[in-house]
């Protein structure tokens, strides 16, 4: 999975503060947690993502000269979050088991 440069600057910032990443690791594994699709949980987090990108990019300089005026997407880093910081699912069993 390719991030983009902002998805990778607020991963960066993310993961170096304690306090952020433990609050984003938790709201990603209730996400999760909930049983919502997979889908649903990447748009609601994508969401989450871009109005935490917003609020941090006026508190930090260098992330909100990452981000800009344009819009970016954030969907690729909010699917990076769940897939690493979440359980495996398990895989539904394939045609050839059931033979």
């Amino acid at each position: 999975m390719s991030l983009n440069r902002c998805e990778e600057s607020l991963l960066r910032y993310v993961c170096d503060q304690a306090d952020e990443k433990r609050h984003w690791t938790e709201r990603v594994l209730r996400c999760e947690r909930a049983g919502a699709s997979r889908e649903s949980c990447i748009a609601d987090l994508e969401r989450e993502l871009r109005a935490y990108a917003a609020e941090r990019g006026r508190a930090d300089a260098a992330l909100g000269e990452a981000f800009g005026a344009g819009r970016v997407s954030l969907r690729n880093l909010a699917e990076y979050l769940l897939t690493m910081w979440t359980p495996p699912r398990p895989r539904p069993p394939s045609s050839a088991a059931s033979r």
